[in-house]
C-alpha cells in the first residue's frame, strides 16, 4: 500500500467519528499497551519506540506528553495533519510522517519497541513488511501487535454479520458496494488473520517469545465476568485455543533474541539474515553426546517465566541467559 496524497471520504469518516474524543480519553488504551510491554522490555525515556498507523496521532503524542521518543508513520496525510493538529491543542509537536511501511526504509535493529495496532490488515504485502519490522527490532526488542481475527462474531472492519468468515472477494464487493471504490486505495482490509498463521509467520521470522491475547491477560484487569474464563484459557490448552479462535482480535507481543557472543558473526549466521542463534546453522560439533544442532545457543537477558499457584498463570520470573520457555 502506497502513500495516498488525495483525500478520501473513508479517512474524512474516521476523523470525524473520532475527533471528540481527548488524550483523557485514550489514556487507558496508552497505559495498556505499557502494561504488556513493560513485562518483557522496560519502557522509559531511553527506549526507541516506532508507532505504524498513527489513526488520530494519540499514541505518539501521549509518548512525547511523558517524556518517551516515539516516531509515528501513515500512510494518510489527512491523517498526519490531524495528529499534528490533536498535538498543538496540547502544546506537545508529534514526530509523525507520512510513509508507507511497504517502502520506508525502518533501518536495521534501530528501534526497541514497535506497535502496531489495527494496521497490517491494511498491508497488501505484509510478510515482506512484518520481515523489515523484525529487522528494524533491535536484539531484545518488542513488537506490540494487533489486528484482525477471521472467525471472530464481530468486526472492527465493518458492521456486518460474520464479515470476517467471507471470502475476501466477497468482502471487496461489498465494501465497494457500501463505501464506493476507493475505499480499495486505503481502508480495505486485505487481510483476516487467524492466530495459528501469526505464530508461523513469527516463529519462521526468528522472534524468541510470541505470546497471545490469553497469556498477556492480567486477572487483575479483566472484569469479573471475564476473569474465570480467561483463568480456564491459562490452564488449558484446548479451551485456549478456542477462546482466541473467535477472539475479537489476533493480539500478540513477539520478543526478538539476543545474539549469542559465542556464535560471533560471518559465515555461522544464517542466510536469511536472522539474528537469532536459534536459526544458526552451526558445525556439528558432539559435546556430552549431543551436537549443537540438537541443543538450543545460549542466548542472553532472556525473561523466565514461573506458574503461579496464586493466579493459576505463568508470570515472568526474571532473566537468564537463554532462551525462556513461555506459552503460546
Amino acid at each position: 500500500m502506497h502513500t495516498l496524497y488525495q483525500e478520501l471520504s473513508d479517512v474524512s469518516r474516521y476523523i470525524q467519528n473520532n475527533c471528540h474524543l481527548t488524550l483523557e480519553d485514550h489514556q487507558p488504551k496508552f497505559e495498556d499497551y505499557l502494561r504488556r510491554v513493560n513485562r518483557f522490555r522496560r519502557v522509559d525515556s531511553s527506549a526507541e519506540i516506532l508507532e505504524i498507523g498513527i489513526g488520530t496521532g494519540w499514541f505518539p503524542i501521549l509518548c512525547r506528553a511523558q517524556g518517551l521518543a516515539c516516531k509515528g508513520l501513515d500512510i494518510s496525510p489527512e491523517l498526519v495533519d490531524y495528529a499534528r493538529c490533536f498535538g498543538r491543542r496540547y502544546g506537545i509537536e508529534p514526530d509523525v510522517e507520512v510513509a508507507s511501511i511497504e517502502t520506508y526504509d525502518l533501518g536495521q535493529e534501530r528501534y526497541d519497541v514497535i506497535i502496531a495496532a489495527s494496521v497490517f490488515e491494511h498491508v497488501q504485502n505484509w510478510e515482506e513488511a512484518m520481515r523489515k519490522v523484525y529487522e528494524a527490532l533491535k536484539p531484545g526488542g518488542v513488537l506490540l501487535f494487533e489486528s484482525t481475527n477471521k472467525f471472530s462474531l464481530t468486526s472492527g472492519e465493518f458492521d456486518f454479520p460474520l464479515y470476517g468468515w467471507l471470502p475476501d472477494r466477497w468482502r471487496y464487493r461489498l465494501r465497494i458496494a457500501r463505501q464506493g471504490p476507493e475505499i480499495m486505495n486505503l481502508g480495505i482490509d486485505f487481510h483476516q488473520f487467524t492466530y495459528p498463521l501469526l505464530r508461523r509467520v513469527f516463529r519462521k521470522l526468528g522472534f524468541t517469545q510470541i505470546v497471545d491475547r490469553v497469556s498477556l491477560a492480567d486477572v487483575d484487569f479483566v472484569s469479573p465476568r471475564k476473569r474465570f474464563l480467561v483463568r480456564v484459557a491459562k490452564r488449558f490448552r484446548l479451551f485456549r485455543e478456542l477462546v482466541l479462535a473467535f477472539a475479537s482480535t489476533t493480539t500478540f507481543v513477539c520478543v526478538k533474541g539476543w545474539r549469542s557472543p559465542a556464535l560471533g558473526s560471518g559465515s555461522n549466521l544464517p542466510q536469511n539474515g536472522s539474528t537469532n542463534p536459534a536459526l544458526t546453522n552451526t558445525p556439528d560439533r558432539p559435546r556430552g553426546g549431543m551436537s549443537l544442532k540438537t541443543r538450543t545457543p545460549r542466548v542472553e537477558s532472556i525473561p523466565t517465566w514461573r506458574w503461579s499457584v496464586r493466579t493459576r498463570s505463568f508470570e515472568m520470573a526474571g532473566f537468564e541467559g537463554r532462551p525462556a520457555i513461555c506459552p503460546v
